[in-house]
C-alpha cells in the first residue's frame, strides 16, 4: 500500500487472514466501508438535515459510479469518504449542540481519516478555517458565537496534539505528481472533466444540469443553515487554492471525500424544484430519473472516468514490461517516478538521481533496465532531462504507451547507432 492508504493495509491483511488470500477478500473491507458510509450519511445526517433530503442523498451515493468504484477497489478511498463525512457531520453537530463525546471522536476521525488517505488532513484545515471565520465574524457583527464553538476549538487543540503524537513516527512517502510536466489549466477543461468524473454520467448536458442543481441547493441551504453552507463552500473551494499554490492532479481526490455533500446539495436543489408547481414537480422527477439512469448506465458499461482511470492503463503497461524481463534484471527509475513504480511492480526499484550515477550503473551492471515516463519530465529539469537525453542516445527504447523502457546498448550497437 502507498502512504495515502496506510489504514487500509491492516484491514486487507485481516480480511485475507480470515477468508484466504483472494482478490475479493482484499477488496471486502473497502466494500464494507462504502456500505457503512451510505448508511451513516442517512442515519446521522437526518438528525441535522431533513430526513427526506438525506434519503435522496443516500440514494444518489448508493448508485454513484464513482462511489461504487472506490468501494470495490482495494484502497482506502471508501474509508476516506466515510471518515470525512463523519468529521463534517460531527463538526456541525458540535456547533449546534456540543457533547463531551464529540471531543473524543473528533481526533479519532481526523487521525483515522489521515491513514485512509492523507488528503483528509485538508478537511481538518478547512474546519479550522471555518472556526476562525466564525470567530472573526462574531467580533465584527457583535452576534453571539455558536453554542459549541468553544468545544470545537478544544477538539482542534486535542486533535493537533494527537495527530503529532500518532502520525509523526511514520515516515510517509511523498505524493506522485503524475502531471508534473504541464499542470492542466484551472480555467480550461479540467474543472469540467473533474465534475464529469465525480458525477460519472455519460451525458455532459446532464452533468451540467446536476451542477445547476448543486448551485440551487447551495442557495437554498444558505437560508436554512448558513454556518453549514460556509463550511461546505470552504471545502469546495479549498482545493482551488491548493491547486494555485502547487498544481498536481491528485487534488481531484479531495472532492471524492465531498461526494455525500455534493449529492446533499443536489438533493436540496431537486426538492426545491419539486415543491413548486406541478410542471416543475414533473421536471424534478424526470431529472432525478435521468441522473439515476445515467449513473447506472455508466456503471454498467464501465465507461465512467473514475472507473476507467488513466493509471490503470499504465499499470497494465508496467506489468507487460516487467514480464518481458528476466528475474535477475534490476530496474532503475528516476527520482519522483520510483515511488509510483514501486506501487505496481513486483520487484525492487532503484532510484536514479544523477548522470554520474547512471554512468556508474552501466559500469557495475551488465544488463540494467530503466523505466521512464518521458511525458512527466519537464524540459527545464536540470537532473531528469539530462538523464533522459543520455538514455535516448546510449540505450534502445521500447515504448508501452506512456512508458519507455530503456536498455543500454553494447559498444558495437552504440557505435552503429551513432
Amino acid at each position: 500500500m502507498t502512504s495515502q492508504h496506510i489504514g487500509y493495509t491492516p484491514l486487507a491483511i485481516a480480511s485475507s487472514a480470515f477468508f484466504g488470500l483472494t482478490e475479493w477478500a482484499v477488496r471486502l473491507p473497502s466494500l464494507i466501508l462504502g456500505l457503512v458510509g451510505i448508511f451513516t450519511t442517512w442515519f446521522i445526517g437526518r438528525r441535522l438535515f431533513s430526513a427526506k433530503i438525506m434519503l435522496i442523498t443516500a440514494g444518489f451515493l448508493a448508485i454513484s459510479p464513482a462511489h461504487i468504484a472506490w468501494s470495490s477497489t482495494a484502497r482506502g478511498y471508501s474509508g476516506y469518504i466515510l471518515t470525512t463525512t463523519l468529521l463534517i457531520l460531527l463538526t456541525l453537530s458540535m456547533l449546534k449542540a456540543p457533547k463531551t463525546t464529540h471531543k473524543i471522536f473528533f481526533p479519532i476521525l481526523v487521525v483515522t481519516g489521515y491513514f485512509f488517505h492523507s488528503l483528509s488532513i485538508a478537511f481538518f484545515a478547512a474546519i479550522t478555517l471555518h472556526l476562525c471565520g466564525l470567530s472573526i465574524l462574531a467580533q465584527f457583527t457583535h452576534k453571539p458565537l455558536p453554542a459549541g464553538i468553544h468545544k470545537c476549538w478544544q477538539s482542534i487543540g486535542i486533535t493537533a496534539i494527537a495527530f503529532t503524537l500518532v502520525v509523526s513516527p511514520f515516515i510517509l512517502r511523498t505524493f506522485v505528481e503524475v502531471n508534473a510536466h504541464q499542470p492542466q489549466g484551472l480555467l480550461t477543461h479540467f474543472p469540467i472533466n473533474l465534475w464529469n468524473a465525480l458525477l460519472s454520467t455519460p451525458w455532459n448536458y446532464l452533468n451540467g444540469a446536476a451542477f445547476l442543481l448543486l448551485i440551487l441547493g447551495l442557495t437554498r441551504f444558505w437560508r436554512r443553515s448558513p454556518q453549514a453552507t460556509i463550511l461546505l463552500m470552504i471545502l469546495l473551494l479549498l482545493p482551488i487554492g491548493m491547486w494555485l499554490a502547487r498544481p498536481v492532479v491528485l487534488y481531484e481526490r479531495f472532492w471524492i471525500g465531498l461526494l455525500p455533500f455534493i449529492f446533499l446539495l443536489m438533493a436540496e436543489g431537486l426538492v426545491f424544484i419539486y415543491q413548486r408547481s406541478s410542471l416543475e414537480r414533473i421536471f424534478a422527477l424526470g431529472l432525478t430519473l435521468l441522473i439515476c439512469g445515467g449513473s447506472l448506465h455508466s456503471w454498467g458499461t464501465r465507461q465512467a472516468p473514475m472507473i476507467k482511470e488513466t493509471s490503470w492503463t499504465l499499470r497494465e503497461d508496467l506489468y507487460s514490461a516487467e514480464e518481458t524481463l528476466p528475474a535477475h534484471i534490476p530496474i532503475y527509475a528516476l527520482k519522483g517516478h520510483d515511488q509510483f513504480f514501486r506501487y505496481y511492480l513486483h520487484r525492487p526499484v532503484v532510484t536514479l538521481d544523477t548522470e554520474t550515477q547512471y554512468i556508474a550503473i552501466l559500469q557495475e551492471n551488465s544488463h540494467p533496465v530503466f523505466f521512464i515516463l518521458p511525458s512527466l519530465i519537464k524540459s527545464a529539469s536540470k537532473t531528469s532531462r539530462p538523464i533522459l537525453d543520455r538514455l535516448r542516445t546510449t540505450a534502445s527504447e521500447k515504448k508501452y504507451n506512456d512508458l519507455s523502457v530503456f536498455t543500454p546498448l553494447t559498444p558495437n550497437k552504440l557505435q552503429n547507432k551513432q
